[in-house]
């Protein structure tokens, strides 16, 4: 009977305690005008501070690069560019992208880490990779065999950019349906894949491969840490000139070595 009682106590002060605690505030889905309004701020805040720190400027590199060569005329240049727009702002690798048909093969004196030939190939298959060589080739002709419009040409072209570079930096098939590397056994398969990148599972992979080949991040920083590192351009305005004293004052003053970028110029 003891026993019944103490069950029956336990289960009363547990109720108790679940309907005098408070439920969790839910978490309010904004209006879309509110949020604009809130990722405007923040853009806006943001810049700001990249002005008060004299803007961003690109650290020297040094590295290899990511090369595609555009060696074919089915489409413009425009999925290369943002191949190589997107590469940067996935992995920070630099692309640098040769046209013409007459460019020798493999690529040499590019400074190439990995290369990414398309072009024409007639009955070739619409990918072939050799990852020990560093290099893939795209077939825009087995790509562009049922003539799709022009816009739908461009996104499997990006596509196959990143599938080809994947495959070369040891990166190759995902489970993810939101990804490159899913399963592709026709052009039209690339249609139906809504991204054109791959997911972020494998950007470690591909970046462990690129370091290996001599490609490395290319580097973006405020002007005021540029300077505080001792690598900095010259100031070219006066924010940044203010910036670039104040850092060398200060440099001076301390036990470090002296700020090394050279003072502007006088007019």
């Amino acid at each position: 009977m003891k026993k019944v009682i103490s069950t029956i106590c336990l289960c009363a002060t547990a109720l108790l305690n679940a309907v005098d605690k408070p439920n969790p505030a839910r978490r309010v889905r904004l209006p879309p005008e509110e949020l604009a309004k809130r990722h405007a701020e923040r853009a806006e805040r943001r810049a700001e501070r990249i002005r008060q720190n004299g803007g961003i400027v690109e650290a020297p590199y040094n590295g290899k690069y990511v090369v595609v060569v555009d060696a074919q005329k089915k489409v413009g240049r425009k999925p290369f560019e943002e191949f190589a727009q997107s590469m940067f702002s996935g992995l920070r690798f630099p692309t640098r992208i040769k046209t013409g048909g007459g460019v020798a093969w493999p690529v040499t004196g590019m400074d190439a880490g990995i290369t990414i030939l398309v072009a024409e190939r007639g009955e070739d298959p619409i990918l072939l990779v050799a990852p020990e060589s560093g290099w893939a080739v795209l077939n825009m002709t087995a790509l562009s065999a049922d003539n799709p419009p022009q816009d739908i040409l461009e996104g499997r072209t990006m596509k196959e950019m990143w599938r080809a570079a994947c495959y070369v930096l040891g990166a190759a098939n995902s489970m993810s349906p939101s990804c490159v590397m899913t399963d592709v056994f026709t052009p039209k398969d690339l249609d139906e894949i809504q991204v054109y990148a791959p997911s972020p599972e494998h950007f470690g992979k591909m970046s462990a491969n690129a370091f290996k080949r001599g490609i490395s991040y290319k580097r973006s920083e405020l002007y005021s840490k540029a300077c505080e590192e001792g690598w900095a351009p010259a100031p070219t305005n006066d924010v940044q000139k203010a910036i670039w004293e104040k850092v060398k004052s200060d440099k001076e003053r301390g036990p470090t070595t002296p700020i090394t970028i050279q003072p502007p110029k006088a007019k």
